[in-house]
């Protein structure tokens, strides 16, 4: 290390030590002595990690703008083996505050749906494709969600699940790869990453247009159907 990087930057121990615990080189974080921000890279080999591992160095990552803005990163949680994954789109405010994902009104509204499939929110893995809150709840970037991809991949190959229920367009896009009206997508089981795709309206979209609640409980009979739920 150069006397420049020596004069203006120390290396954070601690937390270093701890990352390669886990199992990942060449990720550290340099704290600048002057203004004290600190900047960390989303590590490539994250596959032999565990999931609470996975979800710490979620927390301090910095690879998207998305971080300036964060309270708390909201990984995901549930069940580790659920048979059912839904993926949202991006933490809300309640979201943020608490680092829960699908909490607020829209999350509420999901836990009524999971029920009136006959199952509990703690059967079901739920996460977003990106991890931080976008200011004023805007639409993710896609660079934001490039950003964040290894952390959602991640969470799919871990979980495994036989179902994922993408909910909203931003979801939908990123994991079936294609680009089109959520109207024309849902409906109907895609095969991706190992797992039936369904694509279905966000919580939130249904509280914008109730009208669209309909539309959803169709799709959700799909998967009760498809898992041997009485409809």
């Amino acid at each position: 290390m150069n006397q420049v990087i020596k004069k203006n930057f120390e290396i954070d121990k601690t937390k270093a030590k701890r990352l390669r615990s886990m199992g990942v080189s060449g990720l550290f974080v340099q704290i600048n002595k002057k203004n004290e921000q600190s900047s960390s890279k989303t590590p490539q080999n994250i596959d032999n990690l565990n999931i609470k591992e996975v979800k710490n160095i979620v927390q301090e990552c910095q690879s998207c703008e998305l971080h300036k803005t964060r309270k708390m990163s909201v990984f995901g949680e549930g069940n580790e083996n659920a048979q059912i994954m839904f993926i949202g789109e991006a933490p809300g405010k309640d979201e943020d505050m608490t680092g829960q994902p699908f909490i607020g009104r829209a999350g509420q509204l999901l836990d009524r749906i999971i029920q009136a499939m006959k199952m509990k929110r703690e059967d079901i893995y739920i996460c977003n494709t990106v991890k931080c809150r976008p200011e004023d709840n805007r639409k993710p970037t896609v660079d934001e969600v490039k950003s964040c991809s290894s952390f959602l991949d991640f969470q799919i190959k871990k979980v495994n699940p036989e179902i994922i229920i993408c909910l909203g367009l931003v979801a939908a896009e990123y994991i079936l790869g294609e680009n089109d009206k959520l109207k024309n997508l849902r409906g109907k089981f895609y095969e991706r990453h190992g797992a039936k795709i369904l694509i279905t309206y966000h919580p939130a979209a249904l509280l914008r247009d109730p009208s669209k609640k309909k539309l959803v409980w169709e799709d959700m009979q799909i998967v009760m159907k498809e898992v041997g739920i009485d409809v």
